[in-house]
C-alpha cells in the first residue's frame, strides 16, 4: 500500500508542484526588476548544488527552489511581454481572416492574424454587419486592410455569472488584442507574408488548406448540421455550428466534442497505432505516429488545446517506448512543466486545468473502477471490453472534473456518462470515416461521405434527444473556493480509502 503513495516515486511531480507555486507567486510580483533578483538567486542555488555534490538534501532543496524561482521568472517575463501594438489609437493594419465570420446580434465575429513589417499577432474582432453585405462573403484565408482602434484584452469584463476568465483564455490562446471594425473601415487586399515567421507561415498554410478541404467535402454533398459537426470535430472550425446545436451539446454534457482536444487526438492516435501495429517495431511505429499527430496539429491551425494534448501524447509515447508506463503520473507532470514553460498563463486557463484533471483521474481513479469484479463478469468478447473501458474512462473523468466544472460554470450534467456511452462510439467511427474521406479517390469518397452523413445525423439526433430531457443539466448554486477545495479533499480521501480496501480485501482481481 505504501508504494502507491511513496513521494520518492514522483520526483517530477514534486518539481512541477514547485514550479506551479512559483507561477502563482509570480502573479503577485508587480515589479519587473524582480527578474534580476530571481536570476541571481537561481544562479546562487545552482552554485551551491554544484559545490555540495554529495549532499542529497542540499541538492534537492536547491533544485526545488530553482524551479519555484523559474516559475516566478517565467510569469513575470510573460506579464511584461509587449507585441508593439498601439492600444487605444486608430491604426491601419493588414490581416488574414483565420475563422469564418459568425453572425452575432449586430456584428460578425471573426479572428484575424495581423501581419505587418514588425510582427504578427492574433486579434478578436467584431465587424459591423449593418450596411455591408460583403462581410458574409469573407472566407478563411482572405486578406483585408482594416482601420480600427485595437483594445487590450485586459479591458474585457466577465459576464458576472460564471467564474470563467475570458481574458486568461484569450491570452493563453495567443490573442493580443480585440477590436471593433465599422462597416466602411475595411476592404479586401493582398497580403505579403514573406517576412513572417515559419510558425505563422505554417498557421496560414493550415488555414488555407482547411478551407480547401472543407470546400471539397461540401462539394461531395455534406451540408447543414452534418457538415458543421464534421468541421468542428475533425478540423476545429466551429463557425458552421449554430446556437441551437451548441446548446444541445452543452446541455447533454457533450460540448467537449465540438472543441478539438485530447479526446479527438486520442481517437486519431489509436487509429494510427492500429494501422502501424503489424510492423511491430516499437520505436519506429511510435515515432511515425507522433509525427503524424503533429502534422495533424499543424493542419488544424495549432490551437492551444490541441498542442497541449499533442505534447501530452508525445511524452506518453516516449514513456511507452522506454517501457516506463508505471511512471505515467511523472510523465503527466513533465508535460505540465513543458507547457507551462512556454505559457505560464495557461495555469489559470480552465481548459488546462480540466485536461490535466481528466488525465490524472484516468491514471488514478480508473484502475479502481475498471478492476472491480462485478464489472468484469464472464463476457470476454472485444465489444464488451471496449464498452467497459469507455464507461470506466467516462466515470473517472466525471468524478475528477465535475467539481471544477460546477465551480467555473455553475452547471452539472447528470446524464453526461450516458451521453458519452451512446455518443462516443459514433464520434469515434465518425472521425475514422472523415480521415478516410481525405483520401483523394472519388469512388471511395462518394461512398464514405454518405456514411459520414448518416453518422453525423445520428449523433446530432441522440444529442438533441438527451438535451431535451428535463434532467439533462442541473444548475448548481454559486460554489466558493472553500467548497471546491472541500469536494476535492473528499474525493482524494475516498480514493485513498479505495486503494486501502483494494489492498486488503478481494474486491478486485
Amino acid at each position: 500500500m505504501a508504494s502507491y503513495f511513496n513521494p520518492q516515486l514522483y520526483p517530477i511531480v514534486k518539481i512541477a508542484f514547485m514550479m506551479i507555486m512559483g507561477i502563482i507567486a509570480g502573479n503577485y510580483l508587480q515589479c519587473h526588476n524582480s527578474q534580476i533578483y530571481i536570476l541571481a538567486i537561481m544562479a546562487l542555488l545552482i552554485f551551491v548544488a554544484v559545490l555540495k555534490p554529495r549532499s542529497w538534501l542540499v541538492q534537492s532543496i536547491a533544485i526545488y527552489v530553482c524551479f519555484f524561482l523559474y516559475g516566478c521568472y517565467m510569469t513575470v517575463n510573460a506579464s511584461k511581454e509587449s507585441s508593439g501594438i498601439c492600444f487605444d489609437k486608430p491604426t491601419l493594419f493588414k490581416a488574414v481572416v483565420l475563422t469564418t465570420p459568425i453572425m452575432g446580434k449586430r456584428t460578425f465575429q471573426t479572428d484575424l492574424l495581423v501581419v505587418d513589417s514588425n510582427n504578427t499577432y492574433k486579434v478578436k474582432s467584431n465587424i459591423m454587419a449593418v450596411g455591408n453585405g460583403k462581410i458574409s462573403e469573407l472566407k478563411i484565408g482572405d486578406g483585408i486592410e482594416v482601420w480600427s482602434v485595437p483594445r487590450s484584452i485586459d479591458d474585457n469584463v466577465g459576464d458576472g455569472v460564471s467564474k470563467f476568465n475570458y481574458q486568461t483564455w484569450l491570452r493563453t490562446n495567443g490573442y493580443k488584442a480585440r477590436t471593433f471594425i465599422a462597416n466602411d473601415c475595411w476592404r479586401r487586399c493582398m497580403i505579403d507574408v514573406s517576412h513572417v515567421s515559419i510558425l505563422d507561415k505554417l498557421r496560414l498554410f493550415s488555414v488555407r488548406l482547411r478551407r480547401t478541404i472543407l470546400d471539397n467535402i461540401r462539394c461531395l454533398g455534406l451540408t447543414g448540421s452534418e457538415l458543421s459537426i464534421v468541421s468542428a470535430m475533425a478540423f476545429g472550425d466551429k463557425s458552421y455550428v449554430d446556437r441551437d446545436l451548441r446548446d444541445d451539446y452543452s446541455n447533454s454534457g457533450m460540448s467537449h466534442l465540438l472543441a478539438l482536444s485530447g479526446l479527438h487526438l486520442s481517437i486519431i492516435y489509436g487509429m494510427l497505432l492500429f494501422l502501424v501495429y503489424p510492423f511491430r517495431r516499437k520505436i519506429l511505429t511510435q515515432a511515425s505516429v507522433i509525427i503524424a499527430i503533429w502534422v495533424y496539429v499543424i493542419l488544424v491551425g495549432m490551437p492551444y488545446s490541441v498542442v497541449r494534448a499533442a505534447t501530452m501524447l508525445t511524452f506518453c509515447s516516449l514513456a511507452f517506448v522506454l517501457s516506463r508506463n508505471h511512471l505515467s503520473v511523472n510523465i503527466l507532470a513533465l508535460a505540465a512543466i513543458v507547457i507551462l514553460s512556454f505559457s505560464p498563463h495557461a495555469l489559470n486557463d480552465v481548459g488546462f486545468q480540466l485536461s490535466f484533471l481528466a488525465m490524472l483521474s484516468i491514471y488514478v481513479i480508473m484502475p479502481l473502477i475498471h478492476g472491480m469484479k462485478y464489472l468484469s463478469g464472464n463476457i470476454l468478447n472485444l465489444l464488451w471490453r471496449w464498452l467497459k473501458g469507455t464507461v470506466c474512462v467516462t466515470l473517472s473523468v466525471m468524478i475528477g472534473t465535475s467539481p471544477l466544472v460546477a465551480y467555473y460554470f455553475g452547471i452539472f450534467s447528470p446524464i453526461s456518462p450516458i451521453a458519452n456511452i451512446l455518443v462516443l462510439p459514433i464520434a469515434t467511427i465518425l472521425l475514422y470515416m472523415v480521415m478516410i474521406l481525405l483520401i483523394p479517390i472519388p469512388m471511395l469518397q462518394s461512398v464514405v461521405v454518405k456514411v459520414v452523413a448518416i453518422l453525423a445525423k445520428t449523433q446530432n439526433d441522440i444529442v438533441e434527444f438527451l438535451s431535451s430531457l428535463s434532467i439533462s443539466h442541473v444548475k448548481v448554486i454559486d460554489m466558493g473556493i472553500i467548497t471546491l477545495f472541500s469536494m476535492y479533499v473528499l474525493i482524494i480521501s475516498l480514493v485513498v480509502i479505495a486503494y486501502i480496501v483494494r489492498r486488503r480485501y478481494s474486491l478486485y482481481r
